[in-house]
């Protein structure tokens, strides 16, 4: 169970486009809706985007959206500028030399050193200019009995920036901490980073547009102006790197988060995020 509201994001975007064709001689443009193949594996959106098809489209603006647990059903959820967060996946393996525990000074401890190496990494996690930068450690493995120095350890994490040049200046800063803290420690150690999504950055105009059309629908008081960045990632970014556009929020009301076992989103929803879907749009085409 995914539990993250993709089945009803699905079902909302199917929903705006049959309100669309029912209006659809109120509207001069082009409505297309993409149903793309996936956002949490390699990322759908880049794919799309190689194909040229929203080119051949002639797409000019996109816009997507995401349930969120935390809003009350019947209310959108907006976000001028950095939304979500830009990622990078890490994996390093410490390489040491194994020893007996009794003799530590005959080998170099590569557990110990990764250790280290872990906790200054979690260190990084905090606020540079205004922005937050997370940064997590979530597998480690080293070490095969109480008395031996392991040889070798490995872990792998993931870092998450509001924005790609904050994401730049701290993969510098992990590759530093690396070097000095195996150089103290005596070590050497391997370090494979790949770049994962790039974040969510919205544009003011789209973003004014969703808040707008939002509130005439809905009610003023049914639209939340969201101040601080997400730092879960999300593959739409990509496409706001080619288009200006706007990703923004469904409020789902449930007590439980996203990728909980127990959230169960208001379905109710639905409706407020298909007319919501297709009010941006129509407005955006006049």
């Amino acid at each position: 169970m995914h539990a993250c509201g993709h089945d009803m994001h699905m079902a909302a975007a199917l929903g705006a486009a049959k309100l669309l064709s029912l209006h659809r001689s109120e509207f001069s443009g082009t409505a297309v809706f993409i149903f793309q193949p996936d956002e949490e594996g390699d990322g759908g959106a880049k794919r799309i985007l190689d194909t040229g098809i929203l080119d051949e489209l002639g797409v000019q603006e996109v816009f997507g959206a995401h349930v969120n647990p935390s809003l009350t059903a019947g209310t959108i959820g907006v976000k001028y500028g950095r939304f979500y967060a830009a990622a990078c996946m890490y994996d390093v393996t410490v390489h040491g030399k194994g020893t007996h525990g009794a003799e530590p000074e005959n080998g170099t401890d590569s557990l110990y050193a990764a250790a280290k190496m872990c906790a200054a990494l979690k260190e990084l996690t905090g606020r540079y200019d205004g922005e937050r930068a997370v940064v997590t450690v979530g597998s480690f493995h080293a070490g095969t009995a109480r008395n031996i120095i392991s040889d070798h350890a490995d872990f792998s994490g993931i870092l998450r920036t509001a924005g790609l040049d904050l994401r730049t200046e701290l993969e510098g800063s992990i590759r530093s901490i690396l070097t000095k803290i195996a150089a103290d420690c005596s070590v050497t150690f391997d370090l494979h980073m790949v770049d994962g999504y790039v974040g969510v950055t919205n544009h003011d105009g789209p973003t004014r547009l969703v808040q707008d059309t939002a509130s005439q629908l809905l009610g003023a008081d049914h639209v939340v102006v969201e101040e601080d960045a997400s730092m879960t990632t999300e593959d739409f970014g990509f496409y706001l790197l080619q288009y200006p556009g706007a990703y923004y929020h469904i409020g789902v009301g449930s007590p439980y988060p996203l990728h909980s076992p127990k959230m169960c989103p208001d379905e109710s929803a639905l409706r407020t995020a298909s007319a919501v879907h297709a009010a941006v749009m129509f407005e955006g085409m006049q």
